[in-house]
Order: structure tokens, then sequence, then C-alpha cells
């Protein structure tokens, strides 16, 4: 426990919105966000002199990972899914210009949900119950492919619409998950026998014998 009785806080942002909020009709109030001069006044005379002022709210602070694992990882926007969490943290690190990159696969279940909106007049229909969205990263982790793809889709369904996007000298690779640490080679096997629904993180390692 720390006692702080006697330490001031004073906020950042105090003095960057000073005045009084404008109506409709001309009309001024004082504004609920910033304290008015009188009470600005009031709260002086009652710090003590001499006291320590501290302007850092009290915390644990979190790590740009832990504040970035707080969004979401991706939205869909205008029929379109928007990598949020990767570009933010590209602002964030100052590294917009980063090599990684990020494709969305076009897939027949994709080709789909397209068919519908344009059917439905732009307007995003709701998203079926029977499609998962796979994220799944190169073997060098630069490159990041997101395929929808139907609950009844097999692990060979996965590798031919990759092998669409990749390129012809690309070497051979297994397609592997982290949690939990398990190689998905049996071809027939559908994505949800697999448990890779409603959603799923994949990588890529190249293959070794």
């Amino acid at each position: 426990m720390t006692d702080k009785r006697s330490v001031v806080f004073k906020d950042r942002l105090e003095g960057l919105f000073e005045g009084s909020g404008q109506l409709v009709g001309g009309d001024t109030v004082p504004s609920r966000l910033v304290p008015s001069k009188l009470e600005q006044n009031k709260q002086t005379s009652t710090q003590p002199d001499n006291s320590p002022i501290e302007t850092q709210l009290p915390g644990k602070k979190l790590s740009m990972d832990q504040f970035l694992n707080k969004i979401p990882a991706n939205v869909i926007k205008g029929g379109r899914i928007v990598d949020i969490r990767s570009s933010l943290g590209a602002t964030l690190t100052g590294h917009s210009d980063s090599p990684h990159a990020l494709t969305m696969v076009d897939t027949p279940a994709a080709q789909q949900l397209k068919e519908r909106m344009e059917q439905d007049e732009g307007i995003r229909p709701p998203s079926s119950r029977e499609l998962t969205t796979l994220r799944i990263k190169s073997e060098q982790g630069d490159h990041t492919y997101i395929l929808k793809m139907r609950f009844s889709d097999t692990i060979r369904d996965v590798r031919d619409c990759l092998n669409k996007q990749r390129s012809k000298a690309s070497t051979a690779y297994q397609i592997m998950s982290t949690f939990p640490n398990r190689v998905y080679d049996d071809d027939f096997a559908s994505l949800k026998e697999c448990g890779l629904t409603p959603s799923a993180t994949l990588h890529l390692k190249p293959f070794s014998g």
C-alpha cells in the first residue's frame, strides 16, 4: 500500500479545451469535461503547497503485444475482411511499409458469399454457420493467407487453394497448428473433423522427408 493522500493528480489534457461549450442558438454552457475557472481555483486553494504532482494513471501498463491482443484480429467492412491488428501494429511500430503481406484467397465459399451479396444488392448477408475462416502463415511468417472455407471442405481443398496463390517453385509443406501442436496430413479429413471451425490459425512448415 502506498499513501498518496498528499499527491495531486493532474490530467495531461487539462487546459487543452478551455472555454465554454456552444449550444444551437448561440447559448453557452460550462463544459462538463473541463473544470471551470471557479472550480480550478477552488481545487488549487485546497491543494497543499509544494505537493508532488503526478500525471500518469496508476496501474500496470500494457505492453504493445498485450494491447494488440485485446483488439479483434480483423473486421468485415463492405464485404471485405480488414486486418486491423496487423495494420495497427505496423503503425505503432513505425513499420507501415513492413514486408508482411496479407492475401485474401478466392475460395469457392468466398465466391458464393460474393454472389449472395450481389443478389442482395450489396447488402452483406448473414454469414453461414457452416463457414470457417482460416488464417495461415507462410513458412517464413512474412505472408498470411486468409481462406473462407466450408466445414465440409477437406485439407486437400485447403492445399489446392493455397497452391493457386503460391509460386510454383514453392517447396512441399506441412499444414500445422501450434495450439494444439498438430500436423494435418490427412488430405481427406474435413475441416470440421479436424476441429478447424469456426476459425483457426495455422502455419506452414517445409516438408522434411
